[in-house]
Order: C-alpha cells, then sequence, then structure tokens
C-alpha cells in the first residue's frame, strides 16, 4: 500500500460536503422535482453505459494500485 498522508480536515470536509449535496437532492426529488422524468432515452442509455465503461476501466486501475507486487 502507498504512503499517503491525507489530510482529515480535507476528508471530512468531502464527506460532509457529499452528505449535503446527496440529501439537498434527496429532498428536491421528493418535494420540487417530483413529476420530473428523463424523456429521451437514448441519451440516458449512454450515459449508463458511459458509467459502466468508467468503472470497468477504473477498476483494474484500483486494483493494481492495490497490488503493485503483481505488476513488478
Amino acid at each position: 500500500m502507498c504512503n499517503v498522508r491525507v489530510n482529515p480536515r480535507a476528508l471530512y470536509l468531502l464527506i460532509g460536503g457529499s452528505l449535503f449535496l446527496h440529501l439537498f437532492l434527496l429532498g428536491a426529488g421528493r418535494t420540487v422535482l417530483q413529476d420530473w422524468r428523463w424523456p429521451h432515452e437514448p441519451l440516458h442509455s449512454l450515459i449508463e453505459g458511459l458509467g459502466a465503461f468508467v468503472t470497468l476501466t477504473i477498476a483494474p486501475l484500483l486494483y493494481t494500485l492495490e497490488r503493485p507486487s503483481l505488476t513488478r
């Protein structure tokens, strides 16, 4: 594993900001955007496919970072 020092304040800020954003969007989805729908299905499918591509691309990179002895 890498010897990387993480600033605890930055980590708490990142987690807190993410929590706030998710709770805000949850509240907006339950109230203001309750009747909103995504009408363009091909664009929605493209975005889902890009998300899957990014996941499948990053997963091997993270795996090699976790186990550096396999790459040497």
